[in-house]
């Protein structure tokens, strides 16, 4: 018996930063603006990585070759496509950023899977279209950080995740930050 220890980590101060969103009524909209103007920092941040070629890319493409794998699998496509974002935040190289943004990804990813799940949409799926082109944006994506180009990185993040926004906050009106 007695107490245990767990290790700081993403999803434990999810959970923390959760439950203050939830008592200060943030909503989605807001977690997802937060990561409109966070996340692009960290592509930006993988592509001026001097060793991105063996710390990044592998890691975003495993998600993307995932992403297109299990394409055919609405069911999987959402977790798929959040581990692409997730690893763009863990491989950023600042341990600050990695704990505070990737904490907001957790909490957009768990929002976005519950807008996006069976249950909610069970006739309504996210459009093939618009799954085929945010596969395309984090093709154009990773392509930039493997170039070291953090400005084009920066823009295409912005980009993308602006419309992916738009498409998850119109599909989930009425969802709130749950704890």
């Amino acid at each position: 018996g007695g107490a245990v220890v767990h290790l700081p980590s993403a999803e434990r101060t999810a959970q923390m930063i959760s439950m203050v969103l939830q008592t200060r009524a943030a909503t989605p909209g807001d977690v997802s603006e937060a990561l409109l103007h966070l996340e692009p920092i960290c592509a930006g941040m993988c592509a001026a990585r001097a060793d991105r070629m063996a710390e990044v890319v592998p890691h975003l493409q495993a998600a993307i070759d995932t992403q297109a794998e299990q394409f055919d699998n609405p069911a999987r496509y959402v977790p798929n496509a959040r581990r692409f974002h997730e690893a763009i935040v863990s491989r950023c190289g600042n341990e600050p950023m990695i704990l505070l943004f990737g904490s907001l990804e957790v909490i957009w990813s768990a929002h976005e899977s519950s807008v996006w799940s069976d249950e909610r949409h069970p006739g309504d799926p996210m459009e093939p279209r618009t799954m085929r082109a945010a596969l395309r944006d984090h093709h154009r994506l990773l392509d930039a950080i493997a170039d070291g180009n953090a400005a084009r990185a920066v823009r295409l993040a912005q980009d993308h995740l602006a419309v992916a926004r738009r498409n998850t906050l119109a599909a989930g009106r009425g969802k709130t930050i749950e704890a």
